[in-house]
């Protein structure tokens, strides 16, 4: 009985002990340069930007956190306070969600990716009387990323001090023009606390990725949508909708790369031609896809360079690149966002499902 008992609480302290929780707050001052991407938004290249964010981020330690993300990265919210020192731009206010893949080098010296999607407020948009020179936005609500490097260096076991850079972009993805979009690089310094001594995750993966792993390709089959205005004046939305196909290669238990094409009818480009040109089109584009996946267990984000094959009348640039962040809804369909951009400027945004096999 007391055999039973002592193994009960071995298990019950073990257990504690791997579904522990780190958390911390941050507080970060940053400040950048807006460049300009386009010879439209010209008139606020070079503004200095300076901000503030505030952080809580937390990652699990036990084996159901490690397999959901193939390792042990951290992940949190942000909020955040940005002056871009321009009347045309105005100021903004940030929130948003990050995950941060983590690289230790010693006890004292660790370094980060951050990559971070969630929406901003902005407080002076494009209007015809009051703001018309705003070329980069003309809603209050736009989509937020950013990407971004950190070097933490430990004060005390509790205390960090955070040192990075970032590059960080905001558009409503052509939901209403004009919509050129915000690009700012920053560098950024402050400092993290520990609500507890954090733990030196490396030999809990090692724990945890004992088992083989086996390298899977695999297949993916979207469907995905969106809305868009054809032009700055024109008040009504217009819908995308099409369908992506592409091959992965996983290469290790967090990468994979691919290709693949895509098809989609856009409504909006209809309309654009008839405005611009006064032609009829069917609004089909094609592109091909070569790109790359990070599995994070139920989370994915992928990166990918697109080639025109259709492209009505020539109205987008012959490249472009799309950013994707999708979500396991079961170990065969997962649903999420991505971004279709040419150079700096987003074209649109959809929604999608996605079906693997």
């Amino acid at each position: 009985m007391n055999k039973l008992y002592y193994t009960l609480l071995l298990i019950s302290i073990v257990s504690c002990v791997f579904s522990q929780t780190e958390k911390s707050f941050s507080i970060d001052y940053n400040t950048g340069s807006v460049f300009a991407h386009d010879k439209d938004v010209e008139n606020v290249g070079g503004s200095t930007t300076n901000g503030i964010e505030l952080k809580y981020t937390f990652k699990r330690l036990d084996s159901l956190y490690h397999s959901s993300f193939n390792g042990f990265p951290s992940q949190g919210f942000a909020i955040g306070y940005t002056d871009f020192n321009n009347t045309i731009l105005g100021k903004g206010i940030t929130v948003n969600y990050f995950i941060s893949p983590n690289i230790t080098i010693n006890r004292w010296l660790s370094t980060a990716f951050n990559f971070n999607v969630g929406a901003a407020y902005l407080t002076n948009p494009n209007r015809p009387i009051a703001n018309p020179n705003n070329q980069s936005y003309s809603t209050y609500i736009s989509a937020y990323l950013a990407i971004g490097w950190e070097t933490k260096i430990a004060i005390t076991k509790r205390m960090i001090f955070n040192l990075g850079a970032s590059y960080r972009h905001t558009s409503n993805s052509g939901v209403k023009l004009p919509n050129k979009g915000i690009n700012w690089t920053t560098a950024n310094f402050g400092l993290t606390y520990h609500t507890t001594n954090p733990v030196n995750t490396k030999n809990l993966k090692k724990r945890f990725n004992a088992h083989k792993h086996t390298n899977k390709n695999f297949w993916e089959f979207s469907l995905f949508g969106a809305i868009r205005n054809p032009d700055n004046e024109s008040p009504t939305k217009y819908g995308i909708a099409g369908f992506q196909l592409q091959h992965n290669w996983q290469t290790a238990r967090t990468h994979a790369f691919n290709v693949g094409t895509e098809f989609f009818f856009d409504n909006s480009l209809v309309k654009q031609i008839k405005i611009e040109d006064n032609k009829s089109s069917i609004g089909l584009r094609q592109g091909l896809l070569l790109g790359h996946q990070f599995l994070w267990g139920k989370l994915n984000f992928g990166q990918q360079i697109g080639f025109h094959l259709l492209n009505p009348e020539n109205k987008y640039d012959t490249f472009y690149h799309r950013w994707t962040f999708t979500h396991k809804i079961t170990s065969k369909i997962s649903a999420g966002i991505s971004l279709l951009a040419h150079k700096q400027v987003a074209n649109f945004a959809d929604v999608r499902l996605v079906y693997r096999w």
